[in-house]
């Protein structure tokens, strides 16, 4: 659990420093759709939707 869990951080850290050279290089909604996704790739969801319902589950 504990090798996924690294394998998974190290893949989101890329996918985050490759979506802000996209969006120096192009632009800040290019940037965005491909870090959305890369992250569907990789089955990690940070929709609007999903953080929103994450967020009210605390509340």
């Amino acid at each position: 659990m504990a090798h996924m869990l690294n394998y998974q951080s190290k893949q989101l850290l890329e996918i985050a420093k490759r979506g802000v050279e996209i969006a120096i290089e192009q632009d800040e909604d290019i940037a965005t759709s491909w870090i959305n996704q890369e992250l569907k790739k990789i089955g990690v969801d940070f929709s609007k939707e999903f953080l929103q319902s994450k967020k009210n589950s605390h509340s």
